[in-house]
Order: structure tokens, then sequence, then C-alpha cells
């Protein structure tokens, strides 16, 4: 049994009970959850009221490739980011959560381009390795750098491992979870046109990438390398709920080619698959407001009310009916205000957060070269370097769960940077202040006594 699986049953069976009983229920928590707990923008959360209230969509199926105005907005939005006309609503599937999207990118590749190997890129989050052995893939090999702080192995030992394993398909989470790395431009482009001159697919993870609502937050836009590949070799999985702490309602999608869609298409036919009809309208808006601000960012001479109506075109255009739930520009503008505030003040959440751990952890712990995302990982000082171990011990000892570094590659024994001096352990950052600092306080007591 891998560890993560051995640490789920530990957590979540019999003696996490023991611990409930200890601690008291609502202050057991995961320092490793990896999962967006902010809240929803406030418009959000009235569209989400008001599509409850009114029952628009609650009671209907979609098609197997999910909603229409979600898909035309998503089009527009990668578009925009694209700056060319790439996606339309046939490129474009709803998922049941990103985890889906990536199953059936897989499953794809192995059943219907015949390929058998792939080469992941830096740690993983574990379902992974699980997904890409159960849609069949044979040799499966994981690139991880092999020293000091840093996990995602450089763009020069990439390009040698590609050259070396001739894999048929690469697969890279932007910005990586755990470590929250991510790759320069220059850099991605390089993996890039590897790929391209040795034929690899590249399914890329982007599910917690953003736009960015705070000067430090890192938001690249890795389109504009892959533009230069075929759009079929290309398999991009996000999601639109874990963004907005709204993960509960499994709201990925896949953008690739048509063939792909089509294959998604039938897969839900055939077992019987609907994706979500919940939240419809406020997962639209919330797209088509990162395609405003997104292009509010990049022109300098941006007219709000003639560019806001082009975006309205272009989404009515494609979905082929109105968008009923935005107003006028003059209307919506300060729905869209309050929306960049919110989102601002939920980045700053994180960078507090990461601050505040630092402050009290020390810095003489190390970290990861946090760019963007919800994670980043940390070497805790242990004084051994069983991992398993120190997460039982903290859980049962401060009440909180962890997830270290052996959670996160493929071979537990192998490309591990946890030593005698530490273990590396993802922490996730997007919770609220109160119960991260509560956390992160026992986390402090519990690594002073194991130093004593």
């Amino acid at each position: 049994m891998r560890m993560i699986d051995k640490l789920f049953s530990y957590f979540f069976e019999a003696p996490s009970r023991k611990v409930a009983t200890k601690f008291g229920a609502n202050r057991v928590v995961s320092i490793s959850s990896g999962v967006n707990h902010l809240s929803l923008p406030t418009h959000l959360r009235e569209l989400l009221h008001r599509e409850i209230d009114t029952g628009t969509y609650l009671s209907s199926y979609t098609s197997p490739l999910g909603h229409d105005l979600v898909r035309s907005c998503i089009a527009v939005y990668e578009n925009r980011l694209a700056n060319m006309e790439v996606f339309n609503l046939e490129n474009i599937a709803i998922t049941l959560g990103s985890t889906e999207g990536i199953f059936l990118a897989f499953l794809f590749l192995v059943t219907q381009k015949e390929k058998t190997s792939v080469l992941t890129l830096g740690p993983q989050y574990p379902l992974i390795f699980d997904l890409l052995e159960r849609a069949g893939f044979r040799n499966i090999q994981e690139c991880i750098n092999d020293s000091g702080n840093r996990f995602l192995p450089s763009s020069e030992e990439v390009v040698s491992q590609i050259a070396t394993l001739n894999p048929d398909v690469l697969f890279i989470s932007v910005p990586n979870n755990p470590t929250g790395e991510q790759y320069s431009i220059e850099d991605f482009t390089r993996i890039v046109d590897a790929a391209i001159n040795n034929r690899c697919y590249i399914v890329i993870d982007q599910i917690s990438t953003d736009l960015s609502f705070h000067p430090r937050q890192e938001f690249i836009n890795y389109i504009e390398p892959l533009a230069k590949m075929e759009i079929d070799r290309i398999i991009r999985i996000d999601s639109l709920s874990k963004k907005r702490g709204f993960s509960g309602a499994r709201f990925g999608y896949v953008m690739s080619s048509d063939e792909l869609t089509s294959f998604i298409r039938e897969y839900n036919y055939r077992h019987i698959l609907c994706p979500v009809m919940f939240g419809i309208d406020m997962v639209s808006v919330d797209i088509f407001y990162r395609s405003y601000l997104w292009l509010k960012s990049k022109y300098s001479d941006w007219d709000n009310e003639k560019s806001y109506n082009i975006l309205i075109d272009s989404i009515e255009d494609m979905y082929g009916s109105k968008f009923n739930c935005v107003a006028d520009c003059f209307t919506e503008s300060a729905n869209i205000s309050s929306y960049q505030t919110e989102l601002n003040s939920n980045v700053k959440i994180l960078f507090d957060n990461e601050q505040f751990f630092r402050s009290k952890i020390g810095s003489e712990v190390a970290v990861t070269d946090w760019k963007a995302g919800f994670n980043f990982m940390a070497k805790l000082p242990y004084g051994s370097f069983d991992q398993y171990q120190f997460a039982i011990d903290l859980f049962e000892t401060a009440g909180l769960r962890s997830f270290p570094e052996a959670c996160f590659v493929l071979n537990e024994g192998k490309n591990i940077h946890s030593d005698q001096a530490g273990i590396w352990t993802r922490i996730s950052v997007a919770e609220p202040s109160t119960i991260f600092e509560d956390a992160i306080s026992r986390l402090d007591i519990f690594l002073r006594k194991t130093r004593i």
C-alpha cells in the first residue's frame, strides 16, 4: 500500500475519532489539504443563490460535453489569452472535476492514440499516478530535481530526459502541486520545443493557475509557447471550482482537438454520465470577468464599454443566445470592481499565511520557491527520515493531518529530498488566517518538542 493510502486510512478511520475527542472535531485540520478554503466573491455567491431560488438549471440535465454557455465563455477567455481564435465549442468539454478530465485525457491517449509511455515533471498529486496506471500507461517515468530546495526539474534536465527516454507524453502541472514552483516562459518554451521535436503530446494541468490579483502572485501565460504545437497534441485541463473555493461542485474542463471531445462525448454516453448543472451562471460570469480583467491589464488604450460589449458579442455569437446573467457595462462595473477587490483580499491571505509560517516556524526551515497556487513544500525538522511516522506523530500529538514528500512521488524510495535533518511536507495556505495560524502554532509546538 502506498504511503498516501495508508495515511488516508489512518486519518479518516478509527484513529481519527480518538484524535477528534482529544482536540475537538473542529480543531483537527490538515496543513496539507491542497484545497482552496477561501470565500467566494460576494457577487458570485449572489448568482449562486439566485440560481438555487429560481431553479434555472437544477431541474435539468445538460449535454455530454456540458452547458454551452460555460463552454462559450471558456472558449472566449482562452482565445483572448492566446490572442487568436483557437478554440470553439467543439474543443471544450466540461468534466466532473479536473480529475475526470485528466483521466479521460490519459485514456484517450492510450486507447485511441496507442501511447504507452509518459514522463511526469516534478512531484505530483498522488492521484495522477493512479490515473495513469488505470488508463493503461505501461511505462511511467518521473523527472524530479534531485538536490537542494528545488523539486521541479530544470528545462535542461527535461530536454535531456526527453531525448534519452523518448516518452510519448509529457505531463506537467502549473504551478506545481505540491511545491508551488513554475517555469519561466523561456524555460517552458524550451520544453515545448523539445516536445515538438520528439513528437510528444503535452498534458498540462492548470487547475491552480489564475490571473494575478496580487503583486507577488505570478501569472504566466503558457498558451503563447503552446500555440506553436498542433492543437491535437496539447491537452489542457482546468478547474472552474477549485479556483474559487467551490471544489465540491466538481466543475472541470478539458481543451484540445474535437477528436478528444468526441471521445469524451461517447464515453459519457456509454457510461451514462452528465456534467454539472449547478453554478452555471456563477461560473460563466467568473470566466467573463477574468476575460475582461485580462484584456484591461494588457491594453493601455482600453475602452471599458466598447471592449466589454465586444466580449459579450463574442460569447453570444458562440453560444447562439443572449448572455443574460450580466448587465450593461455601467451597471456591471461595480460588480467587477468588488470581484477584483475580494480576490485581491483572498490572495493577500495566501501570502500573509506564508509569511506567518516563515515567522513562526523560523527562517532556518527550507521552503520551495513558491510562485503561485495554494501550496508550497517546507522541510520540517524531525530527527528521523521516517516520513510515515512523522505524519502519524504530528496527527496524534497536534491534531494536524499532513502529507509528506513520499506521497507525491511515484517511487517512494527514490527522488527523495527528506533526510535525517527534516521531512519535506506540503503546506497549504488557502485557509482563513485564524484556522491557519492556529494550525501552524500547534505545528511549531510539536517541532519544538521534537528538537528537545
